[in-house]
């Protein structure tokens, strides 16, 4: 492995566990909404494919309850 992976293992191993921060602290408050929204920006961000059905409902769901 040379460094140019290392550094980038690195980089991904900090956003994972900023994700996962951002993640627990919006379900420790309840907020579901939050959740949905981080997950669909944490995809969209990183070229996730999601497959139609899902990111429809996600996407739905996160216009839906943004509204309320």
């Amino acid at each position: 492995m040379n460094k140019q992976d290392s550094t980038q293992l690195d980089t991904d191993a900090r956003e994972l566990a900023k994700l996962g921060h951002s993640l627990s602290t919006a379900l420790f408050e309840g907020n579901l909404d939050q959740c949905l929204a981080i997950i669909v920006d944490h995809g969209n961000r990183h070229g996730y494919q999601f497959s139609d059905g899902s990111r429809h409902l996600l996407e739905q769901s996160t216009m839906t309850t943004g509204q309320s």
